[in-house]
């Protein structure tokens, strides 16, 4: 009996080991498989992610390039002189290097007629700005934002890049200078689990970033067995395997902005090295309990999943930047008439709204959405004095007006491919009877979007304070709707805004009216409390109170309902614990008035929260705007 159980025993043991070991096998196999593939796939995932973040760096400098440009063409369009244009760069530069990169070296460029630079750099009698690359790049760009090609610094042995744009005058060109130090700190750290090395080169063979920082600079194309390397790499991402040192190895490669090729090596050996030690100890944790094998799995899975989420994360990251440099533009344009202030955002959520009930897709509400913030941006070329005008415009400002859709359409153009943005920019002021403008298009040749964008316009219009008239009642704007159904207005999309007054039944469907911001003003000096004063009299909005004492300004911080402070640094021994005391008693925005004594305390403010600031003696326009860059 003990035999038979005996044998029985070693039996089940055999044909357990026997399964065991087929088991395995066949997992030996099919994870080597498998596991070649998912490093593969991780490799490529890793080098993505880089590609995606350098992506990200460039696209940011774009970004900065293109809005300085906008500003530039602006303030040439205003008159203002090439030493003043000079000026908002050195600001600009002084900004971007502060607040945005420290990477951001400075914006220099040749504005009508003249060589301009943001840092202070003058350049020696020899130096032709139109034989520089950074010119003759952007001149073949034809207004387009352009990488120029990289080049070494000697002295720092930092690479530098360039992105440069030529204005609309066809002459004027403005680049900004970026120094690669993010995007080397980024390579160096480029490899998939601590195995591989990558590196950045231009098509021509130049490295501008690289894991080992003495091959920055080199040209790759020189070396026969690296120039074969670039010779291999195709236009597209891909993974290949090449011999580098005698040394079999595995090169994933992916390409930015068509210039730039982003490369990461990993010798095969150390490669798959790491997938023979997990086969190994898979075998062994099989032969001591199978259930590792669901804990390694799960710990497997747990790290796809953050990959996922990082990357999630990254592309929530890029859609918040783009929302956030759309309302930036908006905010410009807006600002440019006091009265219509918001008259984009309340666009938008009217689009949408009628998109909503037309039952279009939550991405085709977005886009209306969004082409309803851009409609206007074309008024960007439109002179203040004509948007502004109180009285009826002449032909001549009309036609500056009307010229606004076509100007928004190529502005957005360089930035946006979707339909829906650029269509309600160009056609939204079309009618559907035909008699509108720029085209005279007619009924349903008129994009689907520029009608919706149409009505929601009209309406905000005439629910709006202009320069020459206050809102209208509503009853009146509902009849104008009633009334251009079929003639201005598509009547289906009409008949939805005439729904969505009836249920406004508080008129709240309005630009909202304007409340008086109080501004305390607080400085031993009663001259200066009245100089205040006197620069900010010119605006109805503003309430304005002085005081001479700290206590009165606690006081007053107290009981009253303070939106802004202005307030004489002089005023306190020490500006930190005054600072303090101020927030301990409310958290409203603080205008320091600093003069030339007090330029040490600067270092404290952004350790307590104040950042801005105005120096003495007061500049009126410079007091203004940053009041009205906080208040407004």
């Amino acid at each position: 009996m003990k035999t038979n159980e005996k044998r029985l025993f070693f039996t089940t043991i055999v044909v357990i080991l026997a399964l065991l070991a087929g088991f395995t096998v066949y997992n030996f196999i099919s994870f080597y498989d498998n596991a070649v593939r998912n490093i593969q796939s991780v490799g490529e995932n890793a080098l993505a992610y880089q590609t995606e973040q350098l992506n990200e760096y460039l696209n940011k400098g774009m970004d900065v390039l293109k809005v300085t440009s906008i500003s530039v063409e602006y303030l040439m369009k205003e008159g203002k002189t090439a030493k003043e244009i000079e000026g908002f760069l050195v600001e600009e530069s002084q900004r971007y290097m502060s607040d945005i990169d420290k990477n951001f070296t400075g914006i220099y460029g040749w504005v009508l007629g003249e060589y301009i630079d943001g840092i202070g750099w003058t350049p020696p009698a020899d130096y032709v700005a139109k034989e520089r690359d950074w010119y003759i790049t952007a001149e073949k760009a034809h207004g387009n934002a352009v990488i120029v090609s990289p080049y070494l610094d000697a002295q720092t042995h930092t690479v530098m890049i360039s992105v440069s744009r030529m204005l609309s005058d066809g002459d004027s060109v403005i680049s900004l200078d970026i120094t690669l130090n993010e995007i080397q700190a980024l390579t160096s750290q480029m490899g998939l689990d601590d195995m591989g090395y990558g590196f950045i080169v231009v098509r021509d063979g130049m490295v501008v970033a690289h894991h080992n920082i003495d091959e920055l600079g080199k040209n790759y194309y020189e070396d026969g067995e690296m120039g074969g390397l670039l010779d291999a790499i195709p236009d597209e991402r891909s993974v290949f395997d090449y011999v580098i040192d005698g040394q079999q190895c595995k090169v994933f490669t992916n390409t930015v902005m068509d210039d730039l090729r982003v490369v990461l090596v990993i010798e095969s050996t150390k490669l798959f090295s790491e997938i023979h030690g997990i086969l190994i100890r898979n075998i062994v944790v099989c032969l001591i309990v199978f259930g590792v094998i669901l804990v390694f799995s799960s710990f497997m899975m747990k790290r796809l999943r953050e990959s996922s989420q990082n990357e999630q994360k990254v592309r929530e990251q890029l859609k918040q930047q783009n929302t956030d440099i759309i309302k930036t533009i908006v905010r410009i344009i807006d600002a440019m008439d006091r009265y219509t202030n918001g008259h984009s955002q309340r666009v938008a959520n009217y689009s949408r709204e009628i998109a909503r009930r037309l039952g279009k897709s939550e991405e085709e509400q977005k886009d209306i959405y969004y082409a309803g913030l851009l409609h206007d941006v074309g008024k960007i070329r439109v002179p203040k004095e004509v948007i502004n005008k109180p009285g009826k415009l002449n032909d001549e400002e009309f036609r500056q007006i009307k010229i606004h859709t076509i100007t928004g359409y190529y502005i957005l153009k360089e930035i946006y491919k979707e339909g829906a943005i650029l269509n309600a920019a160009k056609f939204h002021h079309e009618r559907f009877d035909g008699k509108g403008y720029p085209m005279g298009i007619a009924g349903e040749n008129i994009p689907e979007t520029a009608r919706i964008v149409g009505v929601a316009d009209s309406y905000d219009a005439m629910a709006s304070d202009r320069s020459y008239r206050k809102a209208l009642p509503q009853a009146i704007v509902r009849h104008e709707i009633e009334s251009g159904k079929g003639t201005q207005f598509d009547p289906k999309i009409a008949e939805i805004m005439l729904g969505m007054i009836d249920e406004d039944k508080d008129y709240m469907m309005r630009q909202a009216e304007l409340k008086s911001k109080t501004i305390l003003v607080a400085d031993e000096q009663v001259f200066t409390i009245r100089m205040v004063v006197d620069m900010l009299s010119e605006s109805a909005d503003y309430n304005i109170i002085g005081t001479q004492t700290e206590d009165e300004l606690h006081k007053l911080l107290s009981e009253m309902n303070v939106d802004l402070l202005v307030v004489d640094a002089q005023m306190f021994g020490e500006i930190k614990p005054a600072i303090s005391k101020i927030r301990q008693i409310s958290d409203i925005p603080i205008v320091l008035l600093i003069s030339d004594k007090q330029g040490a305390a600067l270092s404290e403010l952004s350790e307590i929260g104040v950042t801005d600031f105005v120096t003495k003696p007061i500049s009126s326009y410079v007091l203004q705007e940053v009041i009205h860059g906080i208040l407004d």
